[in-house]
C-alpha cells in the first residue's frame, strides 16, 4: 500500500549559533584585524599598496574561516509544516459483494458524487484479503473478484501509518461480510480514528443451504473405514429433506438423504479408500429451487490415502509403567502398527519381545529409557545404522534407567545436549508456556490445551543440565512446586529432513489419571502420543524433493505459488539444481517449465490465469546420477468461502461505527454522506514544527575555502618576492 499526503511549508526561520561567548568572539575578531593589519602595514620589500590590502584581506578571511570552526558557527533553520487531512475511503472488493447487486450499484453511485476539499485530501483503496497497493479512482470499474475478507488487517496497516499520513476519517464500504482474521471491533476502536461504515447488502437471512466443513483425518489408510462428518447450515428449510453427495476425485461413491433440523445438521459417511494416493473429497448438496445461491453447497478437502499403517517400534532398557502405556496408547489406535523390543539385563531382549525383525521396516523409533546401562553396543551400532541409513524420526523419553553415556552415541539425532548431574530424581510439574498450548505436538484439545497441561499430575526428572540444542524448539519447561525452571522438558527438532522429539521427564503415565473416570479427559495423554507420531512421520521428511503448496483448493482469481525443496543424499540443501515442472490437466499435459532457485535449497514458480478444474503437476530432476520427483494435485475453483455467508452483517458495521465515533449507512441511505461529505469528516491540519541545522565549523567547504585562501596568499607573496 502506498500512500500520498499534502505538505505545505510557512516561511524558513533562520537564527546563528556560537560555540563561544559573544564578547570573546567579538575581541579574537579585533584581534585578528588588528594583527593582519599590523602584518601588512610595511613589507620587505616594498609593494604597492593595493596587494598589501589584497593579501591582508585573503589572510583576514582564512584566519577568520579558522575562527569560526573553533567558535563552531552553526546555522539553525526551523519551519512549520502544514500536513492537510487525509481521509480514506476503503472499499471491499471481495465476490460476496456481487451478491447483491442493486445495493452495490447504489453505493457505487453516490461515492462518485464525492467532491474535494481544500482541507482534506481522500484518497480510494480496495480490500479483500489484503489492501490494494496503490490508489484506484471512485469511478474505477472494480472487478470484486476477491477470495477472501480480512477487515481487520487492513485498519491494522491503517492504525500503523495514521500519525505519519494525518488520518483523520476512514469510509469503509463493505457487507461486513469477514472470513478471514480477527473481529475487527478490537481494531477499529485502537485504530481511534471516526470509521464510517457503508452496508452493502441484505441484513435479513435468505432462504439457504450451507456446506459448514468436511471433518476427517488427514492421513487415511487403504482398506480402513473412516468417518466423514459433515456440517451443514440451514436457513429457512425446516422439516424439508435434502441429498447428499460424496465424491471421491469428482467420482460420486456414496449419497445419503437427511432431513432438516434446526439451523445447524451434521450426516456422516464411512468412506474406505481403495487405492494410496492424494484423494480429493467432494461433498454436494443438491440446490433448492428458491435457494439465494447454489455456489455454497460444495466443499471439497483433499486426503492423503496411505498404502500401510505406520510402523512404529518402541525400544526400552526394560519393562516400565511408562512403556506400558505409551503402548496401549498406540495399540488403541488403528493407524500403527506396534512392535516393542525390551532388553534384558544385558542378555538379548525379553521373551515376549521378539521383535528385532521389525527394526529395518520401523518408520518411527520410540527411545523409553534406553539406552541402558546394559544395552549392547552392538545392537547400538545397529540401531544407529537403521536410523541413520533410512532418516528416521525418533522420540526420546529420559528417565533414571537411561545411561547417557551410551546415550551419546546417537547425540546427532537428539534435539538436546545435557551437563554433568547435580543430584538423583526430582519431582517437577509441567510448565507450558501460554503461546506454545496450540502447537501441532502439544494441541491435545481443541479449547483448552494451556489449562490441562499445567494441571497435569506431577512426574519425575532426573537430576541434571540439560540444555537446547541451536535449531530446536523448546515446547515446555517445568516447576519445582511453584517455582518456573528455565531448562527444557519437551523439544522437537527439525534439521535438514530429520525430525525428533524428546520429553525429559519419566512417569509420564501419570498425564492419564488427569481424570481416569472422564474418557473425553483421559484421551489428552492418548492426543499427545498420536500428535507426536503424525509429527514424526511427516511425509515431508521422506523426501529429498519436496512438492509444497500453501493451500490444495485455489480460486479461480488467485496466484497458484508452486515451492520445491531439495535436499542431497547427505540432507545438504542444493540451490543450483535444474527442477523441472509438469503439470496436466484431466490427464492433458497444459504447463512445462523451470522453477527458480530462490536459495538454500527452495524453489519456486508462479501460476496465473487458470480455468477451473483438477491439476495434477509433479518436480523431478537429475543430480549426481540420481533422478528425483515428487508429486501432488490441486483444484481452481470459484472458493467457496466468499460463499459461506450472504447476510450483510449490519451490526458488526454499527459497532465499528458507533465505537470509533463515526456513523453507519446503508447503501441506499449513503447519498446523505457522500453529496455533503465535507461536514461530516474531521478536516483538522497538522502542524509540525521541523527544525535542521547546517554545521559551518564541521564543513568540508570551510576546509576547502581556508586551504585556498591561505595557498592564494602565498602562491602571490611568491611572485611579489615578499620574505
Amino acid at each position: 500500500m502506498t500512500f500520498t499526503e499534502s505538505l505545505f511549508l510557512t516561511p524558513m526561520r533562520i537564527s546563528i549559533s556560537f560555540g563561544l561567548s559573544a564578547s570573546i568572539l567579538i575581541l579574537l575578531c579585533a584581534v585578528i584585524l588588528v594583527s593582519v593589519y599590523f602584518y601588512y602595514r610595511r613589507t620587505i620589500p616594498s609593494i604597492e599598496s593595493n596587494w598589501r590590502i589584497f593579501l591582508a584581506v585573503l589572510r583576514g578571511l582564512a584566519i577568520f574561516g579558522i575562527l569560526l570552526a573553533i567558535a563552531e558557527l552553526t546555522f539553525n533553520i526551523s519551519s512549520v509544516l502544514e500536513k492537510k487531512s487525509t481521509s480514506i475511503f476503503l472499499i471491499d472488493n471481495s465476490k460476496s459483494m456481487l451478491h447483491d447487486q442493486n445495493s452495490l450499484n447504489r453505493a457505487i453511485d453516490n461515492l462518485k458524487n464525492v467532491s474535494g476539499s481544500d482541507q482534506a485530501e481522500y484518497q480510494f483503496y480496495h480490500f479483500a484479503e489484503t489492501i490494494s497497493d496503490s490508489q484506484i479512482s471512485p469511478v474505477d470499474d472494480l472487478l470484486f473478484t476477491g477470495a477472501s475478507t480480512d477487515i481487520s488487517s487492513t485498519l491494522e496497516l491503517l492504525n500503523k501509518l495514521k500519525d505519519e499520513k494525518n488520518l483523520q476519517n476512514v469510509i469503509l464500504i463493505t457487507d461486513g461480510i469477514y472470513n478471514k482474521g480477527d473481529k475487527p471491533i478490537h481494531i477499529a476502536e485502537k485504530l481511534n480514528v471516526p470509521i464510517f461504515t457503508i452496508g452493502v447488502g441484505n441484513p435479513n437471512k435468505q432462504k439457504d443451504l450451507i456446506v459448514k466443513d468436511i471433518i476427517t483425518n488427514d492421513n487415511l489408510y487403504v482398506d480402513n473405514n473412516s468417518p466423514i462428518k459433515i456440517s451443514i447450515v440451514n436457513n429457512g428449510y425446516d422439516a424439508r429433506e435434502i441429498e447428499v453427495f460424496l465424491l471421491e476425485d469428482g467420482n460420486q461413491i456414496d449419497a445419503k438423504k437427511i432431513k432438516l433440523i434446526g439451523n445447524f445438521n451434521e450426516i456422516e459417511f464411512d468412506y474406505t479408500p481403495k487405492s494410496d494416493s492424494e484423494k480429493r473429497l467432494t461433498v454436494n448438496v443438491k440446490a433448492l429451487t428458491d435457494e439465494v445461491t447454489a455456489k455454497n453447497n460444495s466443499l471439497s478437502k483433499y486426503v492423503n490415502v496411505l498404502s500401510n499403517k505406520i510402523k512404529v517400534l518402541l525400544v526400552a532398557s526394560g519393562a516400565s509403567v511408562d512403556l506400558s502405556f505409551i503402548k496401549q496408547s498406540l495399540t488403541s489406535k488403528n493407524d500403527y502398527n506396534v512392535k516393542t523390543l525390551v532388553e534384558n539385563l544385558g542378555h538379548g531382549f525379553l521373551p515376549n519381545s521378539t521383535n528385532k525383525s521389525f527394526l529395518d521396516s520401523a518408520d518411527v523409533i520410540f527411545f523409553v529409557g534406553f539406552p541402558g546401562i546394559n544395552s549392547s553396543q552392538n545392537f547400538l551400532d545397529e540401531l544407529k545404522s537403521i536410523i541413520q541409513r533410512k532418516n528416521l524420526p525418533l522420540f526420546t523419553l529420559i528417565s533414571n534407567e537411561s545411561d547417557f553415556s551410551r546415550l551419546q552415541f546417537f547425540n546427532d539425532y537428539l534435539p538436546f545436549e545435557w551437563g554433568n548431574p547435580y543430584g538423583d530424581v526430582s519431582q517437577i510439574f509441567i510448565d507450558i508456556r501460554e503461546g506454545l498450548a496450540k502447537n501441532e505436538i502439544l494441541n491435545i484439545d481443541e479449547s483448552n490445551s494451556f489449562n490441562i497441561w499445567n494441571t497435569f499430575p506431577p512426574i519425575f526428572r532426573v537430576d541434571r543440565d540439560f540444555r537446547s540444542k541451536p535449531e530446536s524448539e523448546i515446547l515446555s519447561y517445568f516447576k519445582i512446586q511453584n517455582n518456573r525452571v528455565n531448562q527444557p522438558l519437551i523439544l522437537s527438532r527439525k534439521i535438514n529432513r530429520h525430525r525428533s522429539i524428546a520429553f525429559i521427564g519419566f512417569g509420564i503415565w501419570r498425564l492419564k489419571l488427569l481424570n481416569a473416570l472422564k474418557t473425553s479427559e483421559n484421551e489428552y495423554f492418548d492426543n499427545f502420543i498420536n500428535n507426536s507420531i503424525k509429527w514424526l512421520s511427516s511425509p515431508e521428511i521422506s523426501k529429498n524433493l519436496k512438492l509444497n503448496l500453501s493451500k490444495k483448493i485455489f480460486d479461480s482469481s488467485e496466484r497458484v505459488i508452486v515451492s520445491g525443496q531439495f535436499y542431497d543424499e547427505s540432507n545438504q540443501a542444493v540451490s543450483n539444481a535444474n527442477i523441472s515442472l509438469d503439470i496436466s490437466k484431466e490427464n492433458q499435459p497444459i504447463i512445462n517449465a523451470i522453477l527458480e532457485p530462490i536459495g538454500s535449497g527452495l524453489y519456486q514458480f508462479a501460476l496465473s490465469d487458470l480455468t477451473e478444474g483438477d491439476y495434477s503437476l509433479k518436480v523431478s530432476t537429475d543430480y549426481g546420477g540420481q533422478k528425483y520427483s515428487d508429486d501432488g494435485k490441486f483444484s481452481v475453483s470459484e472458493t467457496e468461502l466468499e460463499y459461506q455467508n450472504l447476510t450483510m452483517n449490519e451490526g458488526l458495521l454499527k459497532q465499528i461505527a458507533e465505537i470509533s465515533g463515526g456513523k453507519y449507512f446503508s447503501a441506499e441511505a449513503s447519498d446523505k454522506l457522500f453529496s455533503d461529505i465535507n461536514s461530516f469528516l474531521s478536516q483538522r491540519i497538522v502542524e509540525n514544527e521541523v527544525h535542521d541545522s547546517i554545521q559551518f565549523w564541521n564543513s568540508f567547504y570551510l576546509l576547502i575555502g581556508v586551504i585556498f585562501l591561505l595557498a592564494a596568499e602565498w602562491f602571490i607573496r611568491k611572485r611579489l618576492g615578499l620574505l
